[in-house]
């Protein structure tokens, strides 16, 4: 590559962060962090300098030679040059762009806050909507009610990832959704690489937005179950709308538990721009631990970065409240529900004149249920094997 001449760039942005600046193709969501010097000689390389010009300003300006060739290959390896007759990159489209921008508007904000209150005043007035653990038990069967919360649910992740993505395609990210697979697991996926490339404040609520889509469903949800019932619609309608809105209620409370580095987890680290504040705080504490058995620390200090060690001051006391929450909604809700379901299982097993229909449909039930945590823990435990007798193999 000649050095002489200007070299043609895609378009790119430039997110000053003080001592380093993020540098990127949000087309392409391609992002790098360079030291401040560095990107000003970037910026010179896209307003037309070329690489030699770019290297005699950057010796002028700070006193050392810049490695253009090493430059040049770095930008290069992340697509930032314009290779050959390859055309330059247009602004990329971003759709539901507006839709963003309208849900997350004033006017949509103050809809979404609308039915949070009238659900809360439902709920006040009557103890019947208000979430409890009997609402998952709409129905004698079991197998009924596990697959109707399953179809319930699909659609309200659904709508828990795509509050993210609109919330980042507002911001002209180009955001995206996609199913995937863990282990025998469907999940919905976020990808919001581009939020490095906006401002620290403007990546709050892209973080948060999938609570806020889980708050209001939770409201509508319990909206519709009140108008149902109120109307005289069949039983099941509302029955059904309470249990998923029970489920977004532990999902909600689920991403409390930071220690599962849920969403509000990553809002933290953004917040105090942490590097891994979680594995700090878990260190402080077991060392914690540690001081109060009389025995010395394992961790050294001085080895963390400094604002995780100043965050996890407090932090690690998040982290335990995290673990006491998952205790608290363990005793809440799936205590209980464990309780309930195997009761109901036992006396239809137990029972000889119990409908055969009503044992097969436990038995189904327990399987099913078992079979989700049964076949990755297998799966997982072969690969395991596999793994550590290739190694053997080999040695």
């Amino acid at each position: 590559m000649t050095t002489t001449r200007p070299v043609r760039l895609h378009p790119l942005v430039f997110l000053d962060e003080g001592e380093d600046v993020t540098i990127g193709r949000r087309d392409i969501d391609s992002y790098v962090v360079f030291p401040a010097d560095g990107a000003r000689a970037v910026e010179r390389l896209a307003a037309g300098s070329s690489p030699d010009e770019v290297g005699a300003w950057y010796a002028a300006a700070y006193g050392v030679e810049l490695d253009v060739a090493d430059l040049m290959a770095t930008l290069a390896e992340l697509d930032f040059v314009v290779a050959g007759c390859e055309p330059v990159a247009l602004p990329a489209l971003v759709r539901w762009q507006r839709l963003g921008r309208a849900v997350f508007s004033p006017l949509g904000w103050a809809v979404m806050a609308g039915l949070v209150a009238l659900a809360g005043l439902v709920m006040a007035s009557d103890r019947h909507y208000r979430p409890h653990v009997r609402h998952l038990f709409f129905t004698d069967s079991l197998l009924a009610m596990d697959l109707a919360l399953f179809a319930a649910t699909i659609p309200l992740i659904i709508v828990h990832e795509s509050f993210h993505v609109l919330a980042g395609r507002r911001l002209g990210l180009n955001s995206s959704l996609s199913l995937g697979w863990r282990a025998w697991f469907l999940v919905v996926e976020t990808h919001l690489d581009g939020l490095v490339s906006v401002p620290r404040r403007s990546r709050y609520l892209p973080m948060l937005a999938g609570m806020v889509a889980d708050t209001v469903m939770i409201a509508a949800l319990t909206l519709g179950a009140y108008a149902a019932d109120r109307a005289g619609a069949p039983q099941l309608v509302g029955a059904v709308g309470l249990a998923a809105a029970f489920g977004g209620v532990l999902r909600l409370v689920w991403q409390l538990l930071v220690f599962m580095r849920t969403d509000v987890y990553y809002l933290i680290a953004t917040v105090f721009q942490t590097v891994d504040v979680h594995a700090v705080a878990r260190a402080r504490l077991a060392d914690d631990v540690r001081r109060l058995l009389r025995l010395d620390p394992r961790h050294d200090p001085t080895r963390w970065h400094p604002r995780d060690l100043a965050v996890s001051a407090w932090y690690r006391w998040v982290l335990l409240g995290g673990f006491a929450l998952m205790a608290s909604m363990t005793a809440w809700a799936l205590i209980p529900a464990l309780v309930r379901v195997t009761r109901m299982a036992a006396a239809r097993f137990a029972d000889p004149s119990a409908s055969w229909w009503l044992a097969a449909d436990a038995a189904l039930f327990i399987v099913l249920n078992l079979a989700q945590f049964v076949i990755p823990t297998v799966l997982g435990a072969r690969r395991w094997w596999r793994v550590r007798h290739s190694q053997g193999a080999r040695s």
